[in-house]
C-alpha cells in the first residue's frame, strides 16, 4: 500500500524537476573577432549584464531596410544563443570604416542595416572585449 502512495509523489516530483530545468535556459553570445587578421579570436560571453548592455546599445541604433555597402570580411561576427537551442536569436556582423570612427552593422535575422557612430561603437567594442571577465 505504501508503494502505491509513493508512485504519484514520484511522478509529481519528476514533473516539477523537468519543468524547472526547462525554464533555466542560459544565454550566451558567441563572438568571432577578426580585427587582428589572419588570426581570428573566438570566445563566448555569458555575463547577463554584458549581454543586456549589448542589446541596449544595438536597440538604440537607427536600423534601415536599405543595404549599406561594406567591403571585405567583417571585423566582428557575433550572435546570441540559448542553451539547448540550435537557432540563433540574433546574428550580427560589424565592418569598421577605414579612416573613420564609425562602422556598419548588419542584423541577419531582421535583414536590417545600420551605421554605428563613434560612441555606440566604442561601447560595443568594450562590451565585446569583456569576454576575458567570464
Amino acid at each position: 500500500m505504501n508503494k502505491i502512495k509513493l508512485i504519484p509523489f514520484l511522478i509529481v516530483m519528476l514533473l516539477l524537476i523537468s519543468c524547472s530545468s526547462e525554464s533555466q535556459h542560459t544565454e550566451s553570445i558567441i563572438v568571432f573577432n577578426s580585427t587582428d587578421r589572419p588570426v581570428i579570436d573566438t570566445y563566448q560571453i555569458k555575463d547577463p549584464e554584458i549581454i543586456n548592455s549589448m542589446n541596449e546599445v544595438i536597440r538604440g541604433l537607427m536600423w534601415q531596410d536599405r543595404q549599406i555597402e561594406t567591403s571585405g570580411d567583417s571585423d566582428y561576427s557575433f550572435w546570441l544563443q540559448r542553451s539547448n537551442e540550435e537557432m540563433r536569436i540574433t546574428n550580427y556582423e560589424i565592418w569598421f570604416n577605414d579612416g573613420d570612427s564609425s562602422a556598419v552593422i548588419v542584423d541577419y535575422i531582421q535583414a536590417k542595416f545600420a551605421t554605428i557612430d563613434r560612441i555606440p561603437l566604442e561601447q560595443l567594442i568594450q562590451l565585446l572585449g569583456n569576454e576575458r571577465a567570464n
